[in-house]
C-alpha cells in the first residue's frame, strides 16, 4: 500500500466517520481490558481508559486501512501485540535505568577509592564514613594477584584499570569522575 493510500484513510474529509470509530473502537478496548483483568486493583481500573486511549492511538496509526483498523477479528491480537512491545519498552527503561545506578555505584567507587589513596585519616576520616573500607580494599587491589578472590577486588581492578587508561573524551563512566575530581581541586585550592 502506498503512502497516499495511507494517507487517504485518515484524511479531514473521513474525520467523522473516523471520529465516530475511534470512540466505538476506545469503549471496545476498555471492555477487553476489563475482560482480560477482572481482578485487577481499584486504581488500575481507573487508568484503564487512559489506557485505551493509548492503545487506540496506536491502533489507528498502525493500521494500513479502515477495515484494518476496526477489524474486530483481530482486534484482541493487536492489543496483546501492543502491549508486548509497551512491556518491551518498559523492560528497556528498566534495563537502562539499571545501568545508570551501576555506572553511579562504580563513579562512586572510583572517587571513594581516589579520596582513600590519598587520605591521611587512619580512621575516623572526617570526608566520609567510607574511607577505612576504601583504604582497606584499595591496599588489598595493589597487593593481591588471585583471579578468584572473594575480596571482590578483580572488577575494582577493572575499573581502577579502565579509569587510569581511558582516553574517551565522552566516556560516561569517567568524565563524569574527571569532572568532579577537578571541581573538588579547584574548591579545595579556594578554600586556602
Amino acid at each position: 500500500m502506498s503512502s497516499n493510500q495511507l494517507r487517504n484513510w485518515k484524511d479531514n474529509s473521513k474525520f467523522q466517520r473516523n471520529f465516530t470509530t475511534r470512540g466505538r473502537m476506545k469503549d471496545r478496548i476498555i471492555s477487553i481490558l476489563n475482560e482480560r483483568y477482572p481482578n485487577a486493583s481499584t486504581s488500575w481500573f481507573k487508568e484503564i481508559p487512559k489506557l485505551a486511549g493509548q492503545l487506540e492511538y496506536l491502533l489507528y496509526e498502525k493500521a494500513n486501512s479502515y477495515d484494518e483498523y476496526r477489524d474486530e477479528g483481530t482486534i484482541e491480537e493487536r492489543i496483546s501485540q501492543l502491549e508486548n512491545c509497551i512491556s518491551n519498552n518498559q523492560n528497556r527503561e528498566e534495563i537502562q535505568d539499571d545501568r545508570r545506578q551501576v555506572l553511579k555505584r562504580q563513579q562512586h567507587r572510583l572517587l571513594l577509592l581516589r579520596h582513600a589513596s590519598k587520605c591521611p585519616h587512619e580512621r575516623d576520616c572526617p570526608i566520609t564514613p567510607h574511607c577505612a573500607q576504601m583504604k582497606k580494599l584499595w591496599n588489598h587491589v595493589l597487593r593481591c594477584s588471585d583471579d578468584n578472590c572473594k575480596e571482590k577486588c578483580k572488577p575494582t581492578r577493572l575499573l581502577l584499570v579502565h579509569y587510569s587508561k581511558c582516553c574517551d573524551v565522552d566516556c560516561r563512566l569517567c568524565i563524569p569522575v574527571r569532572e568532579t575530581i577537578r571541581f573538588n581541586i579547584k574548591k579545595s585550592r579556594q578554600m586556602e
